[in-house]
């Protein structure tokens, strides 16, 4: 049998004598072996970081140092510019310019300049909401045939001399907003139809977010940017009005920008013909250009719209397919629409043809009418003052109106700059310390 072939393995005989202090020097060299083994890797292990720290520390202090000199040169040149204007940084603090009985005065304080954006119309203003020496600034052009790239600018009053943040865009910069209860986040509409959101705490020069093709974006320039002030939702929504009649809702998500339409405009051409033509144009329809619009203060589901047709539209955002209101007045296109601060009811527009209209939301037919020799670029009421407000004509001219002291004439007139015809100004108020900023074209 296999069993009975196999050779036996080899054997060893072994003697000795086992107690317990040999068993006890036994696991002590082991232990002792364990230790050995433990310290070595430990070293091994502390050479390497040892290493690494040595190739890293120059690289962290040099780091550290720049950002800590970049903030100290960043100082360093607002107490320059501080100290070569003081008079200036006086003047818009403590004095309070001199005027007439019945006319005001108007004290000149600033100009901002940034060689990158030469040669470009400022086409939006927008002060920041918290920070109130910081603004935005949008650069583009008024005239149809020279479009080109834009610029965002980010102004604050601590440096005069160069702007804070600025970004560069494809396409001509129409209309800025910013974030109501979020001072970092601006929304920019573009000539091309794209609307951006940009974060000023990212170092990335690139917007978070972007409308595209996908995204059912605008076909028209995005002539205004409005920001939804109601900050119950979870995500952040903003609203734009586009050329191709379409006011658009864009909630932002994590990647992307997700597009609702809110309304579509669209023009009934019997409403715009006398009474003789108007069994002609009925049957005329079609979509109505829109130009800038405006939220009630206090319904933040009703909104107002210019159009390019110089028809204001009463909108709801619970209904978006009829108008609460239609408003004619204006024989041109609309530039500017905004609610009264103060009064519920009552809202101020602006026009090309040279008027500017103060209206009762009830009433189709303005209650006051303004005439100016020229295009009216916009118009805001004062933030501070339900009966004051302010027109900026093409001429680059501000007439600043008080209508509990003159109906009928301008508490003020000043002119900002040279403009060129065609180009309508835009403007911004501010409540902290009563500014008001004027744009004019960057030489």
């Amino acid at each position: 049998e296999r069993g009975v072939a196999t050779r036996p393995p080899p054997t060893v005989p072994v003697a000795g004598t086992v107690n317990q202090w040999r068993m006890y020097d036994a696991y002590v060299e082991e232990l002792n072996a364990q230790n050995r083994l433990q310290s070595n890797q430990q070293t091994s292990w502390q050479q390497c970081e040892n290493e690494k720290r040595a190739t890293e520390t120059p690289q962290g202090k040099d780091a550290d140092s720049l950002s800590s000199m970049k903030w100290a040169v960043k100082l360093t040149e607002r107490v320059v510019n501080h100290n070569t204007e003081v008079e200036t940084y006086h003047k818009f603090r403590f004095c309070k310019a001199a005027g007439t009985p019945g006319e005001a005065a108007v004290l000149p304080l600033w100009q901002f300049h940034f060689s990158k954006v030469k040669k470009k119309d400022v086409t939006g203003l927008k002060w920041n909401p918290r920070y109130s020496d910081l603004f935005a600034a949008g650069y583009g052009s008024f005239e149809f045939q020279r479009q080109g790239s834009g610029f965002v600018c980010c102004y604050s009053l601590k440096n005069t001399g160069y702007p804070e943040y600025f970004w560069k865009t494809e396409s001509a910069v129409c209309s800025i907003d910013w974030h109501p209860h979020n001072p970092s986040l601006l929304a920019v509409g573009l000539y091309d139809g794209m609307v951006l959101v940009f974060d000023i705490h990212t170092k990335d020069r690139k917007p978070t977010h972007a409308s595209t093709v996908k995204v059912n974006k605008h076909t028209d320039p995005v002539w205004d940017v409005r920001w939804d002030g109601d900050d119950s939702g979870s995500a952040f929504r903003f609203y734009s009005v586009s050329g191709d009649g379409r006011v658009t809702s864009w909630t932002l998500m994590k990647n992307k920008l997700e597009s609702e339409e809110v309304a579509l405009l669209k023009l009934d051409y019997s409403q715009l013909t006398s009474p003789r033509d108007s069994a002609e144009a009925t049957a005329l329809v079609g979509s109505a250009g829109g130009t800038c619009f405006d939220f009630h203060p206090s319904q933040s589901h009703v909104f107002i719209v210019g159009t390019t047709e110089g028809v204001i539209f009463k909108c709801s955002k619970n209904y978006s397919g009829q108008y609460l209101q239609t408003y004619l007045g204006h024989d041109m296109s609309i530039t500017g629409v905004e609610w009264n601060p103060f009064h519920p009811r009552v809202f101020i527009s602006s026009s090309s043809d040279w008027t500017v209209k103060i209206w009762e939301e009830s009433l189709t037919s303005p209650v006051l009418t303004f005439d100016f020799e020229m295009a009216v670029g916009d118009v805001r009421w004062a933030p501070s003052s339900s009966t004051m407000f302010a027109a900026a004509t093409a001429d680059g001219t501000v007439h600043v109106y008080d209508l509990a002291v003159n109906r009928r004439k301008q508490i003020s007139s000043f002119k900002v700059s040279e403009k060129q015809q065609g180009q309508l100004p835009k403007k911004d108020e501010r409540d902290r310390g009563q500014a008001l900023m004027q744009t004019e074209l960057e030489k």
